[in-house]
């Protein structure tokens, strides 16, 4: 299993105040996204999660929706119209966070505000 959340970077087993958002899998952790990426640390747990959060985000992206699939409503608050696209984000490891937009709302700026950067567990 991997779990997915901020924690203290360590050097030479000492705590140094500073985080990165990490994958663990056994005894095993590493940076993950732009933590993964020469990044320094963060001075809170919560900013390495927003880092996180701006990963996913930067991996947005929209298929269109097939005849195939019922036709259902765009999930931007307040909207009525027919769903077109679905959006979700590529940089999610395990997770398929797909959500339905009409053409008007199938923007990276609607997409996320759907995607969350909370603690997280996948088996893939």
């Amino acid at each position: 299993m991997n779990y997915y959340q901020p924690r203290e970077i360590t050097k030479d087993g000492k705590p140094t105040g500073l985080f990165h958002y990490t994958c663990r899998n056994g005894d095993r952790i590493w940076p993950v996204g732009l933590c993964a990426d020469d990044c320094p640390g963060h001075a809170t747990e919560q900013e390495a999660r927003d880092h996180w959060r701006l990963y996913l985000i930067q991996g947005i992206e929209f298929t269109p929706i097939t005849q195939e699939w019922p036709k259902e409503k765009c999930e931007s608050e307040g909207c009525n119209e027919q769903a077109t696209m679905t959006g979700c984000t590529k940089n999610e490891p395990g997770v398929f966070n797909h959500r339905k937009f009409c053409s008007k709302h199938a923007t990276p700026e609607e997409m996320a505000k759907f995607i969350d950067a909370g603690d997280s567990i996948s088996s893939y």
